[in-house]
């Protein structure tokens, strides 16, 4: 039994599986362990740590923002391990609201996938306008600015020739960006420990000198939007060669490697600044000061010229990912079947990325109104991290569950998901309390009010067509290519 909409009418029809998802079928097989972590590493963007992000955990949590860093990390990690037990169990195309319909069942996986299409499409409009700031941050350095819209056009219509034509091109591309943004990054930072002028042994930081509980609390959901999107790998597992040797891995190791980036990240740029936290926390353009610092003030324009790079590539995997997770939505009529169409030559779902780019497009054009770039990178920044948390909650309370139903359950397993979902809580409530100051104490009702709207959908839909459930349960069993126990 499908599911179509016309004119706001739903009609049921019998047909078999493959009819239903007749057209919406992606290129298989296509990428190996390299575009996948290409995609995940583009959408976690490391880059956007030294370049933006840990300047703003540093305003809340001064010295211990390195530790900040490693908790995040940590709590992160058990949420990849967690994505893991299914990663490596599941295949198909959606990732998480895959992973969580089967877990959960489909109203948990209903609510997974708005969260995670809201954090990425968030994501997507934030890191836009951080290529922006990027770029005139090192235009400025020479006497000249440029235009926002102008950036904000060529980049979108870049990223859907991208992504448009062939997955692995873009994912290479990412990844080609990315190691080589990190790679400059940390050579910088290398500079600073081997030159001699600053105490590498920073006993401030070590002994959290002057930090507190709250700012500390507060840090960690900064520090989650700068690592969280790892699992933007597996929203193309249906695209993978090996998905169910390989996603896991691709998951658990982006965490990992950008944790770990972010903690050196942190502690090294504390050492550059000096333990100056309010001079760091209030800098737009940290890696400028360090480079001032250094004695080599020429290069600051060109570390932000590389990291817009990497907000492109940032950009681009997070329209990837939101367009597979619709395209996933779609095969079940959630959202318009339109949304799973396949490009008949490509195997893209280019309605899909279509209508992501033009979204992004026009909404961080409105933002560019105000003239103020950093408005929208916080407020979207914002509204994505509660997306993800939503998202990671449930995949942590999933994965145990889905074991038990399989008979799998082991005390490990129990541990990770048990900790994972507490993180993620915890995570929370550190965003909402204290209470934030306007605009940010509105943004949470904001996203609540959006996930509200989602279930309403899900449930008038669901009333006119009671198949749809059962529609999800068979295409699940059928393509998503279940295996018990095996590698």
């Amino acid at each position: 039994m499908a599911v179509l909409y016309f004119g706001g009418h739903i009609m049921s029809i019998q047909v078999d599986a493959a009819s239903t998802n007749k057209g919406m079928e992606l290129k298989n097989a296509n990428l190996g362990f390299w575009e996948l972590f290409g995609q995940s590493l583009a959408n976690l963007s490391p880059t956007f740590m030294p370049a933006l992000n840990v300047a703003a955990v540093v305003a809340l949590a001064g010295n211990g923002t390195w530790l900040v860093f490693g908790l995040a990390s940590l709590g992160l990690t058990l949420v990849a391990m967690n994505i893991g037990i299914f990663a490596k169990r599941i295949s198909g195309t959606g990732s998480l609201f895959l992973y969580i319909s089967k877990g959960l069942g489909s109203a948990a996986g209903v609510i997974a996938g708005w969260g995670l299409a809201a954090a990425y499409i968030s994501t997507a409009i934030a890191v836009l306008a951080g290529e922006y700031m990027f770029i005139d941050a090192a235009t400025q350095y020479f006497g000249f600015g440029v235009s926002s819209s102008l950036i904000y056009l060529l980049s979108i219509v870049l990223i859907v020739y991208l992504t448009y034509r062939d997955i692995s091109v873009s994912s290479k591309v990412s990844i080609i960006i990315e190691f080589t943004t990190i790679t400059i990054v940390f050579v910088l930072l290398c500079a600073i420990l081997v030159s001699g002028t600053y105490k590498i042994i920073d006993m401030d930081q070590l002994s959290l000198r002057g930090t507190s509980f709250k700012g500390m609390a507060e840090g960690v959901f900064i520090a989650i939007f700068s690592l969280a999107a790892f699992d933007s790998g597996a929203t193309l597992s249906g695209e993978a060669k090996k998905p169910l040797s390989t996603v896991h891995k691709v998951v658990i190791a982006t965490e990992v490697v950008s944790g770990i980036f972010g903690l050196f990240v942190a502690y090294v740029m504390m050492i550059a600044f000096k333990g100056n936290s309010t001079i760091f926390g209030a800098s737009n353009t940290p890696l400028m000061y360090i480079t001032n610092e250094l004695g080599v003030p020429y290069i600051g324009p060109v570390m932000y010229f590389i990291a817009a790079i990497s907000a492109f590539a940032c950009t681009m995997a997070s329209i990837n990912a939101a367009s597979r997770i619709f395209y996933s939505m779609a095969r079940f009529q959630i959202v318009h079947r339109s949304m799973g169409l396949v490009h008949k030559k490509y195997g893209t779902p280019h309605v899909a990325l279509l209508v992501m780019s033009i979204f992004v497009l026009a909404v961080v054009l409105w933002f560019s109104f105000d003239g103020n770039a950093m408005n929208a990178f916080d407020l979207t920044g914002t509204f994505a991290s509660f997306g993800f948390m939503t998202a990671y909650f449930l995949v942590s309370v999933g994965a145990p569950v889905y074991l038990v139903k399989n008979r799998k359950l082991t005390f490990g397993v129990v541990l990770t998901g048990v900790l994972g979902a507490l993180f993620m809580v915890a995570a929370f409530t550190g965003s909402v309390y204290p209470v934030p100051p306007f605009p940010y104490n509105v943004i949470p009702y904001l996203y609540l009010a959006y996930i509200i709207v989602g279930i309403g959908w899900f449930i008038y839909a669901k009333s006119k067509s009671p198949q749809m459930v059962k529609l999800i349960e068979q295409d699940l069993e059928e393509h998503a290519k279940l295996i018990i126990g095996k590698k």
